[in-house]
């Protein structure tokens, strides 16, 4: 199994403590655990019961704090190439995606390898991403984009994961 985590991590952050319980725990179980996320973070205790993969560095996105950023788009491309090498390298069963940016990459990989999808979300941006902007055309606008993103990204698991 994959877990695709569109963050730092490991991180003291709720979504993040969240995927590190749950991948330990699936670990314990007996499953075989790959975290793919962001190259920010802080190495995961040893007596965690996952292996860790991080995209390659960054040097200029140093975010840990959620929202968009001009460089994010960039750090997702590398969460779907890093993603893509774990699941063909480990023979990657299920991918478990944490966040609209995380389904997105495990969909692309899901395009080549037909690894199916679990997807979880955790908030909905239609709510969520004009928060993080000042004025009242912007945040209109990242509302809308919100929007659609809320109504497309679910969606797609939906349609090609059935069966």
């Amino acid at each position: 199994m994959a877990i695709v985590a569109a963050c730092p991590f490991a991180w003291p952050q709720g979504s993040q403590v969240l995927i590190d319980e749950l991948a330990h725990r699936l670990g314990v179980a007996g499953h075989e655990v790959h975290v793919v996320a962001y190259h920010l973070g802080i190495e995961p205790r040893a007596s965690r019961a996952y292996r860790l993969h991080r995209v390659p560095a960054v040097k200029r996105y140093r975010k840990t704090s959620s929202g968009p950023s001009p460089l994010k788009p960039v750090v997702d491309a590398l969460l779907a190439l890093t993603l893509a090498r774990v699941v063909r390298r480990h023979r990657v069963e299920v991918i478990h995606a944490h966040s609209f940016e995380a389904a997105i990459a495990g969909y692309m990989v899901r395009t080549y390898s037909g690894v199916p999808v679990v997807y979880h979300g955790h908030t909905g941006l239609a709510d969520e991403l004009p928060t993080y902007f000042a004025g009242r055309f912007a945040r209109r606008v990242a509302g809308g984009l919100g929007w659609l993103v809320d109504r497309t990204v679910p969606r797609a698991r939906r349609r090609r994961d059935r069966g």
